[in-house]
């Protein structure tokens, strides 16, 4: 099964006000699955303001996310041999199939797999990491030869990933959000696993899972090895990126989160929308 081009997007980057959400000091502390959710609802909040749409909509999808797993991992990733922890959140998603009614953008496709793993660092989430794939095992990363358009197709918003692309079962990106600096994995490992389902996961909000979809949703452990070398894009016009290489190393580690089959229309965790989320979620989007 292939990754769709859609799926594959990112968009330019700016940096995200980010508001943290660590309760009013009274009563007790979250725990960290709930303090980590009501961040990114905070940083929601912020971009609504802000007048950021697209953002906002991302944060809610993914402090969702987090509270229905009820858990994230600390894991550590090397980043140029140098280890940092980060917050991970898994993702594995079934969708039985994908319809477009009222959407241009979309292509009605089979059914389709995706397995994201989403990390982000410290208080301040000026970075994040994305590796997203379409099937399990030892995989290879490739080149996903982007181009710079203004927009994802219609002109709005610089979109660096737009444009054609070859077949590529698992990609990856590491973004900072302070320098607006966006790698993308162009060689390298893989190794991820098919979810160890465990309980049930409680009831999704409809703005993430429509109402009227059955979907069954359960928190789940996944393992996860990456060892990547990464370039950087071109994310702004005019912009001279680094030919300078990246390596992003995580050895073989667990990672917390929930696999969701969705037995109709997707809503905001269609899986052409998935990877859009969480790079939107690692501060890369936005707009302003």
């Amino acid at each position: 099964m292939s990754v769709r081009p859609s799926v594959r997007r990112f968009v330019a980057p700016a940096a995200l006000a980010i508001a943290a959400a660590c309760g009013d000091g009274t009563g007790p502390a979250p725990d960290p699955a709930q303090r980590q959710s009501q961040r990114f609802s905070a940083l929601a909040d912020s971009l609504t303001r802000a007048g950021q749409p697209d953002g906002a909509r991302a944060m809610r999808a993914i402090a969702e996310l987090i509270r229905l797993s009820g858990r994230v991992t600390t894991v550590s990733v090397a980043i140029d041999g140098e280890a940092r922890s980060f917050n991970a959140l898994a993702v594995q998603l079934r969708v039985a199939a994908e319809t477009c009614e009222g959407d241009p953008g979309c292509v009605t496709v089979a059914p389709e797999f995706s397995q994201v793993l989403f990390a982000w660092r410290g208080e301040s989430l000026d970075e994040a990491v994305v590796i997203a794939a379409d099937t399990v095992g030892a995989l290879t990363f490739g080149v996903p030869g982007p181009i710079f358009v203004e927009g994802p197709g219609d002109g709005t918003s610089g979109d660096p990933f737009d444009g054609p692309l070859p077949v590529l079962h698992t990609l990856g990106a590491y973004g900072e959000s302070a320098s607006e600096r966006l790698w993308a994995t162009t060689g390298g490992t893989l190794s991820n696993g098919a979810a160890v389902e465990g309980a049930t996961c409680p009831a999704a909000d409809p703005e993430v899972v429509p109402a009227d979809v059955a979907y069954d949703c359960a928190r789940s452990d996944f393992t996860f090895a990456v060892d990547a070398t990464l370039h950087e894009l071109p994310v702004r016009e005019g912009s001279i990126p680094s030919t300078q290489p990246r390596t992003l190393v995580i050895a073989a580690q667990p990672v917390a989160g929930l696999a969701i089959t969705l037995n109709g229309p997707a809503g905001a965790l269609a899986a052409r929308q998935l990877l859009r989320l969480v790079a939107v979620g690692g501060g890369w989007t936005g707009g302003r």
